[in-house]
């Protein structure tokens, strides 16, 4: 299904979005946050790092870094979208649960109103993975 004007974004777009929503913006300039890939930018020494991963703990671009014990204290926070994914980063790298937070997908429903003549039947349901 394709919604008009809508330009594609990925899930970690949509989420980043969502959560700009609700966070102040002087509060996110006080956080070095990353999205899905660890070190894909680097690590901002003077804040307090947080990753937030979407992705499958199998992922080629995760997998070889999570793998490294290390890498696990160069992040202050992780930050999973379920507990699926955070159970499978617990399970796969035993990543420290001190320092873990588990938050709901961000999903904007103003997003998913369609732009046409279509009717939504009543409750809406809605699956993302």
């Amino acid at each position: 299904m394709l919604l008009k004007n809508q330009d594609p974004k990925g899930g970690t777009e949509l989420q980043l979005a969502h959560f700009k929503k609700f966070v102040d913006q002087k509060l996110v300039e006080q956080i070095d946050l990353h999205l899905s890939v660890p070190e894909r930018l680097p690590i901002d020494p003077h804040k307090p790092s947080i990753i937030w991963l979407k992705n499958s703990y199998d992922q080629p671009n995760l997998y070889p870094w999570f793998k490294k014990k290390e890498n696990h204290s160069k992040y202050d926070w992780y930050v999973f979208n379920s507990n699926w994914t955070y159970e499978k980063f617990r399970y796969f790298f035993d990543i420290p649960d001190t320092n873990t937070v588990i938050i709901k997908n961000g999903i904007d429903y103003d997003e998913l109103k369609l732009k046409t003549d279509f009717t939504f039947k009543l409750p809406l349901k809605l699956i993302y993975f």
